[in-house]
């Protein structure tokens, strides 16, 4: 009796630790979503945020996700001291990773997107190693 329910309580911890792993891995601590249009409402065709990395490091990264029409899509991203570290220029859709380099822990850095004689642009940006500033924060 006492063999089933040590197996009965293994099987539970192993069950228990593949969903939580599971679960941590699938999850993206931030996102962000940019939708510029020129016809129909007007939205602000520049956006700017401020994010925050808790644990910095090499190879710090974002997911983006852009669906454009139009011209282009400018990104940029300003370290900490305010200086470029990395910057893109896209005129069709695509999927792409922003990597940063050398980043101190605890640090802010600024993404600045902007969208350039464009019908329609929507933009997805995800990361797991670092959030966006808020009121908050």
């Amino acid at each position: 009796m006492k063999k089933k329910i040590l197996i009965i309580f293994a099987l539970f911890a192993v069950l228990s630790a593949c969903v939580i792993a599971g679960c941590s891995l699938n999850k993206k601590s931030m996102t962000i979503e940019y939708t510029y249009y020129r016809n129909g409402e007007i939205i602000s065709p520049e956006s700017e945020d401020t994010l925050m990395i808790k644990d910095g490091g090499i190879g710090i990264t974002m997911d983006v996700e852009l669906e454009l029409e139009g011209e282009k899509v400018l990104f940029e991203v300003y370290d900490y001291k305010g200086e470029l570290a990395w910057n893109g220029e896209y005129n069709e859709g695509a999927s792409f990773q922003i990597v940063l380099d050398d980043v101190p822990s605890g640090s802010r850095y600024k993404l600045k997107v902007k969208a350039e004689n464009i019908t329609r642009a929507h933009i997805i940006i995800t990361s797991n190693q670092m959030k966006v500033q808020t009121p908050f924060d």
